[in-house]
């Protein structure tokens, strides 16, 4: 089966960075530029991850996660947070959200990879 990613993201350079390394290594990615798109996108992708920045228009990503993590369906869905965020207010901050992970940008895209890879494991070739 192919593990599918959620990438909430409203840059669309760091979308296109995104979706080209994990698509190319066998993920299914899809992306969103609204934290409020989230809800409905969730429902029919039912990702096995997200990748989640935390300043987004619509609905911050500190909410999105809060949300994800009180629904039933995404409750046990890991969270990475990718923000331009660096310091530790920040990273604890997205903890506390309930993101699983916290990496800030520029985005290092082995690091995240490997992430990925310890969350859900490899894609499927």
């Amino acid at each position: 089966m192919v593990k599918k990613i959620l990438y909430v993201e409203d840059n669309p350079m760091n979308i296109e960075l995104i979706e080209d390394l994990f698509r190319a290594k066998g993920y299914h990615v899809e992306s969103v530029g609204r934290g409020d798109e989230v809800m409905d996108v969730v429902k029919k992708l039912k990702p096995d991850l997200v990748l989640l920045d935390m300043q987004l228009p619509g609905m911050d990503g500190y909410m999105v996660a809060r949300w994800l993590k009180s629904e039933e369906p995404t409750k046990d869905v890991p969270i990475i947070a990718v923000t331009a965020y660096d310091s530790l207010y920040s990273r604890e901050k997205a903890l506390n959200a309930g993101c699983n992970e916290y990496m800030s940008k520029p985005i290092d895209t082995h690091r995240l990879l490997e992430m990925v890879e310890e969350f859900i494991g490899k894609a499927e070739s």
